[in-house]
């Protein structure tokens, strides 16, 4: 009777250890992701100006895109500036690239941004009048399809 008991107990576990099993693999195999945005309003009284992306990872972004969905982990963002400032006096098309190493948390959210450096505007050729910054961060549900 005993035998019985623990055949039907363990039928009747058995769906919710597979459900919490099947949870977990969600987890590992990359659902969550985190936020990157080059959102247009950056606080330009801060020295912070709007940024494109390049590429992520190697991999060529859309120009027309404002938000990219990321799996949490280390990645590597090239970015330009655009830096709309009377101070900085470009000759010809200046485009500076710079390469923002960033680790990416689930469900987190980054706003990219271009940092002014007035003290260095003239430095244009080495690209030292900037550097690519996170200029805010904040709590965003992220899961990928």
């Amino acid at each position: 009777m005993k035998k019985n008991t623990l055949v039907a107990t363990m039928l009747l576990i058995s769906p919710f250890v597979l459900s919490a099993h099947e949870s977990a693999t969600e987890h590992l195999a990359g659902n969550e992701c985190g936020v990157v945005s080059i959102y247009k309003d950056t606080p330009k009284t801060k020295n912070i100006h709007r940024v494109n992306i390049n590429t992520i990872d190697g991999e060529i972004m859309s120009s027309k895109s404002h938000r990219f969905e990321l799996t949490p982990g280390k990645h590597s963002i090239k970015v330009m500036e655009l830096i709309d400032d009377q101070d900085l006096n470009r000759r010809g098309k200046v485009q500076n690239y710079h390469v923002l190493d960033i680790t990416i948390e689930a469900n987190h959210k980054y706003h990219l941004g271009a940092k002014f450096d007035r003290a260095n505007k003239t430095k244009l050729s080495d690209g030292r009048y900037w550097q690519p910054i996170i200029w805010k961060t904040s709590i965003e549900a992220c899961k990928l399809p």
